[in-house]
């Protein structure tokens, strides 16, 4: 109100000439932003490229270590498979010796007594090894009907 009719005062001056000063200001922020509009958007896009191909070079080096990983694992089923084959072969060998190792245990036991039983044999004796239970029992049966 004052400034139209004339009665502006040093302090209202200067409270406009502030004002004005922002304007500019800001007119000039506003003409360098837009100026520099452009290298801003160079700067994001050239950041974004760089980004992306970071990102791409990590995809590519993470499949590298996954499709690794992935075969050493199978190399390591493999392994495995192979083992537990070659155990079982182990085992079912190992067992197969236990029984031969039983076989000649029981053939030297009687060989054993068939020594023993020759033995008595050529002291002139009957070994009861020689002779089964029934036979035996028949000779007994026929000897006490002899006797008186």
């Amino acid at each position: 109100m004052k400034t139209l009719f004339g009665t502006a005062t040093d302090s209202d001056v200067h409270l406009l000439h502030d004002a004005v000063n922002d304007l500019h200001q800001r007119n000039a922020d506003i003409v360098h932003s837009l100026a520099n509009q452009l290298t801003y958007v160079k700067d994001l896009s050239t950041t974004t490229k760089v980004n992306a191909d970071a990102i791409a070079n990590l995809s590519t080096i993470l499949r590298d270590q996954v499709i690794q990983t992935h075969d050493e694992l199978q190399s390591m089923a493999k392994e495995i498979l192979v083992f537990n084959v070659t155990l079982i072969g182990h085992s079912t060998l190992f067992m197969q010796i236990r029984q031969l190792e039983f076989g000649l245990l029981q053939l030297t036991q009687q060989i054993d007594k068939l020594f023993n039983s020759l033995q008595f044999s050529i002291r002139g004796k009957l070994s009861i090894e020689l002779m089964k239970p029934f036979a035996l029992q028949n000779i007994l049966r026929n000897v006490s009907l002899h006797l008186p």
